[in-house]
């Protein structure tokens, strides 16, 4: 055998190896946050919080019988890996489904540059069609109908659920729920303090 195919044979296992280590650390990178989030809200949950939302137990989402607002079959599983704000209401939607409409738009928006990893999610919970104006004034909410309300969970199937706003991890776990007429201003803190571990400056 030639030196200079010694040389190439000796050279191809080190570089498979730079291309694994390089392969994963890029890997490493972008699944942080999401192990942050994991580590987070299943196993280090303090016993005094600032937190403004109530945490309920870490379960998945069940997959939700949902259809988008062509008709199209839609999945909650679509957005992981993003914080989604959720609501529940009729498709009339009236003032105060309005009012969550605009407090979730302000939510979102006073995170800044770390806008983007947070989802806006309206269930519609009956047959009521919605109104043109909702989805040009609140344009990036995902209006999802839901089509088997026996696909819900307990937490979303309570006598208030309508009233409340509720938020899903990354990993898809319902997470934390607010009071009925939330205070968007509490809200904005909570998401700030979550974003700071699941994406990091």
């Amino acid at each position: 055998m030639s030196s200079s195919n010694s040389n190439e044979t000796a050279h191809q296992p080190a570089s498979r190896r730079k291309s694994k280590l390089i392969l994963l650390t890029v890997f490493a990178i972008f699944a942080a946050p999401l192990v942050a989030a994991i580590i987070v809200f299943n196993f280090w949950r303090p016993t005094k919080t600032t937190n403004y939302g109530e945490f309920l137990p870490p379960t998945p989402l069940p997959k939700l019988a949902l259809r988008a607002a062509d008709g199209s079959v839609a999945a909650l599983e679509a957005l992981r890996g993003k914080w989604v704000m959720l609501h529940l209401d009729s498709g009339a939607c009236a003032q105060v489904c309005r009012t969550k409409l605009y407090d979730l738009r302000q939510v979102r928006t006073a995170q800044g540059k770390h806008m983007d990893q947070v989802e806006r999610v309206f269930l519609v919970l009956d047959d009521q069609p919605l109104a043109a104006d909702l989805a040009r004034d609140y344009a990036g909410t995902h209006f999802l109908r839901v089509v088997d309300a026996a696909t819900l969970p307990p937490a979303l199937s309570t006598a208030d659920a309508a009233t409340r706003i509720y938020l899903i991890d990354p990993i898809g776990q319902l997470m934390m729920r607010y009071p009925p007429q939330a205070d968007p201003g509490r809200i904005i803190k909570d998401l700030q303090r979550l974003l700071k571990v699941s994406a990091p400056d």
